[in-house]
């Protein structure tokens, strides 16, 4: 199934400048990593004491921030709930972005952004989820990191020992 008939290219960056607008007015910067027809969604905090720059990466869960900006932008544009894993993927397919790259990119500005969109191929993905993992976020569940999971598993990560190599 298409997505045109669902939502229209300029709706879709609309929503998705309104995301990264929400999400840099508080100071957040938020990621939808698209791979295998899953949407994972990230959030990347950073420190900085003058010294050293740590960033810590999380997958966003269900009550996050990244997934309230997305809910709260999907409504005012009146998308269906859970445009984010329902349309982004369609859009860009088995982790090759179409159409001169749309969606990925930055919302709402590569100047200004707070949401990145991109499309990942499995070798960087299941990396990022892992790193995510390790800062669990409140209500994870083994169901949130189900698709992730799956993904590994096509690609011949059975084992712990593989997934740190």
């Amino acid at each position: 199934m298409s997505v045109s008939p669902l939502v229209d290219p300029d709706t879709l960056r609309r929503v998705l400048d309104l995301v990264g607008e929400d999400l840099r007015g508080k100071r957040i910067l938020g990621e939808i990593m698209i791979c295998s027809g899953s949407a994972f969604l990230l959030r990347y905090g950073w420190r900085d004491d003058g010294t050293k720059i740590e960033i810590d990466i999380s997958l966003d869960g269900k009550n996050g921030p990244i997934r309230q900006a997305c809910d709260w932008a999907g409504n005012n544009l009146k998308l269906v709930e859970g445009w984010p894993e329902r349309l982004l993927p369609r859009l860009i397919g088995d982790g090759i972005a179409r159409e001169g790259g749309f969606p990925s990119g930055m919302y709402p500005s590569w100047e200004k952004p707070g949401l990145r969109v991109v499309s990942a191929p499995p070798q960087l993905m299941i990396p990022m989820v892992f790193l995510a993992t390790l800062r669990p976020m409140d209500g994870m569940t083994f169901q949130d990191m189900e698709p992730a999971i799956q993904i590994a598993a096509r690609h011949g990560i059975r084992t712990g020992k593989r997934l740190r190599g």
